[in-house]
């Protein structure tokens, strides 16, 4: 999405539940904007109810088609770039890391680095029925994507690269840094040297691992250190300094760039909707 792209509230809409930790629904219609490269804190798991939906990794290139449904594990970097311009509807879930764990555990294993596309109509037409509302219990909510999950599981997706040791050791000790400091301003220069490596392969280094360089890296774990600053009831500005944005016209740019919707939105959808069980 570019910084001068406007979301309207009856375009796009943010709701979180008071159920499985804090399920969170995006919903979008008549959608004709990219998404840059992003990342979330939880599965985001997407049903595609208009047009199609493109999703980038590092790994490969996904097309999801209307009626199916698009699966990305935590903290991978995607793009969802709008290929043709045409305009596409799309309700995402975000399922925290635990939650799914919980119903399945083997799903957890499988699915960790790279997103997946499902053709399950049954559950399709199940779960898009629910995110309508009303919201049936819980346990059916449960019930439904328990079987998701088990179906991703009999996918058939291509062999991904694993890093070398090595390569994990400094990848993890900059991402840990990363997050330690967003507080912070966090250097380029300072990044090299945790991942004990010059500048310039630095960069290369981590660019090629991750698909963006390391400074649009931080502004992406910032955005998801002010969503759960928000989710804590915490304000817009708050929200912004604890994630490390000085400036809200920088952080107002950065978290509708990379959310699809305002601080204000995020903040008015987290208020728990009341449950109609």
């Amino acid at each position: 999405m570019t910084s001068s792209s406007k979301p309207t509230k009856d375009r796009v809409t943010y709701l979180r539940h008071p159920f499985l930790d804090g399920l969170s629904v995006l919903t979008a219609s008549a959608y004709h904007e990219d998404f840059p490269v992003h990342l979330h804190d939880e599965y985001s798991l997407t049903l595609v109810q208009s047009g199609r939906e493109t999703t980038v990794t590092p790994q490969r290139e996904l097309t999801a088609l209307s009626g199916s449904i698009s699966l990305t594990p935590p903290n991978v970097l995607h793009a969802n770039p709008n290929r043709n311009g045409s305009s596409y509807g799309f309700t995402t879930l975000y399922l925290s890391p635990d939650v799914v764990h919980y119903l399945s555990p083997k799903a957890t294993a499988r699915l960790r680095e790279d997103s997946v596309v499902l053709q399950e109509p049954h559950l399709f037409a199940a779960l898009t029925a629910w995110a309508a509302g009303p919201h049936a219990p819980e346990r059916e909510l449960i019930a439904l994507l328990e079987q998701l999950f088990r179906s991703s599981l009999n996918g058939n997706y291509p062999a991904q690269d694993s890093p070398s040791a090595t390569e994990k050791s400094w990848l993890a000790n900059v991402t840990e840094y990363v997050n330690q400091n967003l507080e912070d301003r966090v250097y380029l220069d300072d990044l090299a040297t945790v991942a004990g490596m010059s500048r310039y392969h630095f960069l290369r280094s981590f660019r090629r691992e991750k698909g963006v360089t390391p400074l649009q890296y931080v502004n992406l774990c910032r955005v998801e250190r002010a969503k759960k600053s928000l989710m804590r009831g915490n304000s817009i500005t708050g929200a912004a300094h604890e994630a490390g944005f000085y400036d809200q016209s920088h952080f107002h740019r950065f978290f509708l760039r990379f959310s699809g919707i305002t601080p204000g939105q995020f903040l008015a959808g987290s208020n728990f909707v009341q449950d109609h069980h």
